[in-house]
């Protein structure tokens, strides 16, 4: 199985909404390397839906096709938490334990696709591609 590591860098003005930019490295992991750099603006987004946002544009970036291993690294603990539990959310209609909607089950159902078509996961690794601060002052520059 071949094997993608898609990189998730965001930045964000606002606690609640606002804009954000992102940064999303997909490497191909093969005998070569290869990066394919995708960047993008989101207007009126919170910071938990960038991230989801920003990683399900990567997700549109890969061929249709073989199955592949895709490891999706990001700083956020809120994509990592949902990722781990989405066949649950999508089996409860994509409601908590509490009945509420999840928050973006929108952008949510969109991964659930791929994480059928795909073996995904998340962890919190960021190291290699540290884009942080060219995106601040992207944001900034805005």
């Amino acid at each position: 199985m071949k094997r993608i590591d898609i990189y998730i860098y965001t930045a964000c003005h606002a606690r609640k909404t606002g804009p954000a930019v992102y940064r999303a490295i997909l490497e191909y992991v093969t005998v070569k390397t290869n990066l394919l750099i995708d960047e993008g603006k989101i207007e009126d987004t919170t910071k938990n839906r960038a991230v989801v946002e920003a990683a399900l544009r990567a997700l549109h970036r890969i061929k249709k096709g073989e199955r592949m291993e895709i490891t999706i690294h990001t700083e956020s603990e809120y994509f990592i938490r949902i990722l781990k539990d989405l066949n649950r959310y999508a089996g409860a209609d994509w409601q908590k334990a509490n009945k509420q909607n999840i928050k973006n089950a929108d952008l949510w159902k969109q991964i659930y696709v791929f994480a059928t078509l795909h073996k995904l996961r998340a962890d919190l690794n960021l190291d290699k591609y540290n884009c942080k601060t060219i995106l601040e002052g992207r944001l900034t520059d805005d």
